[in-house]
């Protein structure tokens, strides 16, 4: 069979599984574990279609996934590929409406390689700190949560569930949701946050570049801690405005007039924030 006919054929099985999966599966048992040492290994990425995903920290050094299945057969089993410094784990076989599975996957905390994790359908879950070169996250039909999370570059993304990250420091991060809400408990570094129906919601403690938020019809709530020293631009198309500080005067929505706000917070040199929003209301506190 022609490769990309197989991998379509794989992914529409996958989705269709999906519809029937959890996240604690019925009749699900561990059935296989993949063990790997990271010594010179310095990326690593887990690809699966319909299953989620629980990321924790190794406690023997290596990288471990395991797999709980309903159904105990190897050609399910996640096949295992080196490519030269990287190594990639992915799902095997998915066929029929029988498969229940879920994912265990375990990275020593001390590794500081690029991680990519990516489910067509199920959340991405940590309750873990984590401190790595690159994190790249992602789902079609699920939710991402994380703990803490320090890296150079993060992307975390999903389609139709919400993004919670409980404090980011990247200096380059890029997070989305299209129908979920996106909440960063607390953030310093430098990114782009957005949303297309759900609600925005984020700390900033810190601004080293630019920060950008924005969402096309849903809240945005802003707060803007006393050291984040930042150059504030709001506008809304069809909402309003609000700032909880004098030093960030607003403009009101007026026929022709979009709402809007500008200002300075904390003390020079100042870094930019720009928020916006097209149905919905901003909400800027300090």
């Amino acid at each position: 069979m022609n490769k990309w006919i197989k991998n379509a054929a794989n992914a529409a099985t996958g989705l269709v599984t999906g519809m029937f999966n959890e996240e604690s599966p019925e009749n699900a048992e561990l059935v296989h574990t993949v063990s790997l040492p990271l010594d010179g290994v310095n990326a690593v990425r887990v690809k699966y279609i319909a299953e989620s995903f629980v990321l924790g920290h190794s406690r023997n050094g290596e990288l471990v996934v395991r797999e709980y299945m309903n159904l105990n057969d190897d050609e399910l089993k996640a096949e295992v590929a080196k490519k030269g410094t990287g190594i990639e784990i992915r799902h095997g076989k998915r066929r029929g409406f029988k498969l229940r599975s879920r994912i265990e996957i375990d990275v020593p905390a001390d590794w500081r390689g690029k991680l990519s994790l990516s489910t067509i359908y199920g959340s991405i879950r940590t309750s873990e700190d984590w401190k790595l070169e690159a994190l790249n996250a992602e789902t079609t039909g699920g939710e991402l949560e994380f703990g803490a999370v320090e890296s150079k570059r993060v992307k975390l993304s999903s389609s139709n569930g919400g993004v919670n990250v409980r404090a980011l420091d990247s200096g380059e991060a890029d997070l989305r949701s299209v129908t979920g809400d996106l909440r960063i408990g607390q953030f310093g570094g430098s990114g782009t946050f957005g949303t297309g129906s759900g609600e925005l919601s984020l700390h900033i403690a810190r601004i080293d570049g630019h920060v950008e938020c924005a969402s096309q019809s849903g809240e945005v709530r802003v707060r803007i801690g006393e050291d984040a020293d930042a150059e504030v631009g709001a506008v809304s198309q069809a909402g309003e405005v609000y700032a909880s500080s004098p030093k960030v005067r607003t403009v009101p929505k007026a026929p022709g007039q979009f709402a809007s706000a500008h200002g300075f917070l904390g003390k020079a040199p100042y870094r930019e924030l720009q928020i916006r929003s097209g149905q919905g209301s901003i909400h800027i506190t300090d």
